[in-house]
């Protein structure tokens, strides 16, 4: 019988710690806003290429008289 009391005091201890949230000791800090530090010069400086190499391309193949 003390084998099966045992056994229920346990089960009973388990259920108990997996339902009740966890305590802490720290309180909940908000996040912190995020700031964006990034720079687009890479980006920029693609478009600009990418836009001077189709204007090449387009004017190097009309057919001017």
């Amino acid at each position: 019988m003390s084998s099966r009391l045992t056994r229920l005091a346990l089960l009973a201890i388990g259920l108990i710690l997996a339902i009740a949230p966890p305590a802490s000791a720290q309180t909940a800090v908000p996040p912190a806003p995020v700031v964006s530090a990034r720079s687009y010069t890479v980006e920029i400086a693609i478009v600009v290429i990418m836009f001077g190499l189709a204007l090449f391309a387009v004017c190097r193949s009309s057919q001017r008289r």
